[in-house]
């Protein structure tokens, strides 16, 4: 698992709920208009942040996103990678809550 030297503590602080939801991911700019969206899929949720599921191109520990996911009522929440994970052909990321 990689991780972002001194930045992120990997010990939960709260409770996750497991819970598969689609999730878009637009990549955190002043200028967001015309950003590219990024599809995944949501493996759970907690008051600190995210775990997601994805193919194809690979993240990198530091990107800023906004989330949009309908079904939770998420709506352009500012999130960071914290760590990243290659899991079966697909990778699986952590994000924190900004």
């Amino acid at each position: 698992m990689a991780t972002s030297e001194g930045e992120y503590n990997p010990k939960r602080q709260h409770v996750r709920i497991k819970e598969k939801k689609k999730c878009i991911l637009r990549v955190a700019s002043l200028n967001s208009e015309g950003s590219e969206a990024i599809f995944v899929e949501t493996l759970d949720h907690s008051k600190g942040g995210l775990g997601i599921i994805y193919d194809g191109e690979k993240l990198s520990i530091g990107n800023r996103f906004f989330v949009y996911i309908d079904t939770l009522n998420i709506s352009s929440k500012a999130a960071e990678i914290v760590w990243l994970r290659q899991l079966n052909g697909n990778y699986t990321a952590g994000l924190r809550w900004l």
